[in-house]
């Protein structure tokens, strides 16, 4: 097996070392097992601990595993499943793996603030990268150019998708995962933080057998959230769903969803143009990002369907002009947009973990409310 790995890296034109790294660390895989991460072996799943608990212990964990890095051999596999893994039990959106003059940093987004989680030693850098890449399906001789893929990886039984993103810096090569999971995630518009009336106003537009709904807000503000939560309420049997996205984030039962690929150039608009010869009742569309795209799916709204789409503008009142702006007539917006949703994420007190405090007269004073609030404990 090991001259198999010499060739390909003589082919490649690679570093033979890093396929020593990790033929070496291949011999090692059934003597080390790394602290956190689960195995296909019959035993019970790990309790679903509350959130701040399950950071401190990924913390703890990570913080090992990076002081067995500079010590010796470590695997290379269970090394990305485990900064994985930790991160799905922190609860993490994103991982970040940055490369240092001296260390590997690893740090996950976990409630929209990067945290630091620990350091990996240098000698693990290519290696780890190169099996990110292998993984990912994205080239391993390309270290100059960014380059995009997904890796699904298998925990407990349950798979985790992520979306990988390389990008080279001065000091490397900098890789980002974003965790696609549906775990934790409820798809109901009622536990999205609306408020009765606004809550009317969201049902009284998708019951609408056509026009369009649009949700606007920066990157990472939940908008597809919020636009998944409105699929699963109308996905049923007698009704044709279609999505066009990139990346395809979830995978609803009963719903047909593309995903863009540029190089076979499926885009967003001639996805669009291709849902509507399939008979759709339903589509959406992951984001209205130009002209020919706007204009597709303002003609699907007139002409009977219901279009859900995102746009990136600040506030609900400049997506209109946003709109007019790619050439989409303003008598148009106004007889196809049922509703326009802007939105942010808030972060919210961990149930298991808030501790209840007594206002101040001054606080009281200001906020002109009853005494009992909640705040952050350790």
């Amino acid at each position: 097996m090991r001259p198999f790995f010499i060739a390909k890296a003589f082919e490649l034109g690679l570093n033979i070392d890093i396929f020593d790294q990790i033929w070496q660390k291949r011999k090692m895989l059934s003597q080390i097992v790394l602290p956190g991460l689960p195995h296909n072996k019959k035993k019970e799943s790990a309790p679903n601990e509350a959130a701040i608990k399950g950071k401190t212990v990924a913390k703890r964990e990570l913080e090992h595993i990076g002081a067995r890095s500079g010590s010796g051999p470590i695997n290379i596999i269970e090394l990305l499943d485990s900064i994985v893994f930790n991160a799905l039990k922190s609860k993490a959106s994103d991982v970040h793996l940055e490369p240092q003059e001296d260390q590997l940093l690893v740090r996950y987004r976990v409630d929209g603030i990067m945290r630091e989680m620990l350091t990996i030693d240098k000698n693990l850098e290519q290696a780890l990268i190169f099996k990110i890449k292998v993984s990912a399906k994205l080239r391993t001789d390309e270290h100059f150019a960014p380059q995009d893929g997904r890796i699904r990886f298998i925990f407990d039984g349950k798979k985790l998708d992520t979306r990988v993103s390389i990008l080279p810096i001065t000091r490397g090569e900098k890789v980002v995962m974003r965790l696609l999971t549906s775990e934790g995630r409820s798809f109901k518009l009622e536990d999205l933080g609306l408020k009765d009336n606004e809550l009317e106003v969201v049902q009284k537009a998708y019951s609408k057998p056509y026009g369009m709904i649009l949700a606007v807000g920066p990157t990472g503000s939940g908008k597809t959230t919020t636009l998944y939560s409105i699929l699963k309420i109308l996905n049923s049997s007698e009704v044709n769903i279609t999505t066009v996205e990139d990346p395809v984030e979830y995978d609803l039962p009963g719903v047909n969803h593309i995903q863009i690929n540029t190089k076979a150039n499926l885009t967003f608009a001639t996805g669009l143009r291709s849902i509507l010869r399939q008979d759709p009742d339903i589509i959406m569309v992951g984001e209205i990002r130009d002209a020919e795209t706007a204009r597709i799916a303002t003609n699907a709204a007139l002409t009977g369907h219901l279009v859900l789409s995102t746009l990136h503008t600040n506030d609900a009142v400049t997506a209109i002009p946003r709109l007019m702006d790619m050439g989409i007539e303003g008598f148009l917006v106004a007889s196809t947009v049922n509703l326009v949703v802007a939105q942010r994420l808030a972060r919210k007190l961990c149930d298991e973990c808030k501790k209840q405090f007594t206002l101040t007269k001054e606080d009281m004073e200001e906020l002109k409310k009853d005494k009992t609030r909640y705040r952050r404990s350790a």
